[in-house]
């Protein structure tokens, strides 16, 4: 398998995610970077990485990491048709052979009912997966904090196409209250990518509290979630890996009693055996859960504490996956 970066581990360096370095990392800085960490490619999260989509542009990235070796993968957001189109065309123009996606906002952000985000996401995909097809560009629907597991299968399946399948986030799982391992058993045969994401799960007044830390550093098991994948993903030894090792943190509303009902299944028994699962004996004190910007530091500061956590995850991931 394949281990490789996604773009969102450099979310500070990026300049995308509302924080302005002096100088923001750009695509060939990603595969520059890539290259260094002894990675095998470059998920890239967002369109907004490249400063134009002319096909010319990516053809010639493409062919940039073609001679060092590298494999290209792309990602957006939504299921607007228009905008996967566009988006599924620059994905067949850098060589990528996976469009990753997620349906709508965070579950606990969402201004419509599921049912009506599934019903227009089902409708959204069915239009835009004949192109998809044409291009030979499968497009793969994150786990994204918005649908939980049995909801995303059950959209799957009203779509029914063998060109839609998922991009497995190994921790996002924990923001909905599920277990990981078990959102990888249910996902594996669907899935087209992935992001190799770790969090440290701690609970405050405010909810569960997500911190991203290095990968082997919290509680998520990547471990058997990747023996799970090897085993059964359509891709097998081929999928690729991509470390998403975030300086961030989510705070989860589980005390929410809105929540906690638009939660399908979950009841006290599962909600106490999810508990039962993380290890709540040994929290992050709060200067390990707060965020760069918060701690006061400098700029400089920031990108290396971020460049830090990547490069651990990546000495990690290649040690027991490369």
């Amino acid at each position: 398998m394949r281990v490789g970066l996604d773009s969102y581990s450099y979310r500070y360096a990026s300049g995308l995610w509302g924080w302005r370095p002096g100088l923001t990392l750009g695509p060939e800085g990603y595969l520059r970077r890539t290259l260094e960490l002894g990675l095998a490619g470059v998920h890239f999260a967002d369109l907004g990485h490249f400063p134009t989509l002319e096909p010319a542009y990516l053809r010639g990235l493409r062919e940039q990491a073609e001679r060092d070796g590298l494999y290209l993968e792309l990602g957006t957001g939504g299921t607007d048709p228009a905008h996967l189109e566009m988006a599924l065309h620059a994905a067949a123009a850098l060589g990528s052979p996976v469009l990753r996606t997620f349906v709508g906002a965070f579950r606990w952000q969402a201004d419509v009912p599921m049912r009506e985000v599934i019903e227009r996401a089902a409708r959204d995909l069915r239009e835009v997966l004949p192109l998809a097809e044409r291009l030979g560009v499968r497009i793969a629907l994150e786990n994204h904090l918005d649908l939980a597991t049995q909801e995303m299968v059950a959209l799957l399946e009203m779509v029914g196409s063998e060109c839609l399948g998922v991009c497995l986030d190994t921790g996002n799982p924990l923001g909905l209250l599920e277990d990981p391992v078990e959102a990888a058993e249910t996902f594996a045969s669907y899935t087209f990518t992935t992001h190799l994401k770790e969090f440290k799960a701690v609970l405050r007044r405010t909810g569960l509290v997500l911190r991203g830390v290095s990968l082997g550093q919290g509680d998520v098991p990547n471990v058997e979630i990747v023996g799970i994948l090897r085993a059964r993903s359509p891709l097998g030894e081929d999928l690729c890996l991509n470390i998403e090792t975030a300086v961030e943190r989510v705070t989860i509303p589980m005390f929410s009693g809105t929540f906690l009902a638009s939660l399908p299944g979950l009841d006290a028994n599962r909600l106490a055996g999810f508990l039962s699962r993380l290890a709540l004996d040994d929290p992050l004190g709060d200067d390990r859960l707060a965020l760069p910007e918060e701690l006061g530091y400098s700029p400089e500061e920031t990108l290396s504490m971020e460049h830090a956590q990547v490069a651990q995850s990546a000495a990690w991931a290649l040690e027991h996956f490369g």
